[in-house]
């Protein structure tokens, strides 16, 4: 079987990919297309999420300190927050609670 695969693959100069076009409908009764946030934006988000961005920042300044010993990161610069508060910002799904 593999020698005929192999023979079959040097003999082709295309590979086909299938597409598949058919979308099923959800029948959920609370469905909603493409949900988007409403008046969500970082500032409002980093208001009421601070106090777990603190703590996430802390857990991961202690993984990366015991994980990376040799690193030397001054992890009070400002920068090194606001790039992790836009990190977690954009990776979640900005619905307030």
């Amino acid at each position: 079987m593999a020698k005929n695969l192999d023979v079959f693959l040097e003999n082709t100069t295309e590979v086909v990919v299938p597409m598949i076009q058919e979308v099923r409908k959800c029948e959920r009764s609370n469905y909603i297309p493409h949900k988007t946030p409403v008046l969500s934006n970082l500032d409002n988000w980093r208001d009421i999420y601070s106090e777990h961005l603190d703590n996430m920042y802390d857990i991961m300044r202690q993984k990366v300190d015991t994980s990376f010993p040799g690193l030397n990161i001054d992890w009070e610069d400002p920068r090194y927050f606001y790039a992790f508060e836009k990190l977690i910002y954009h990776c979640s799904s900005k619905y307030l609670a």
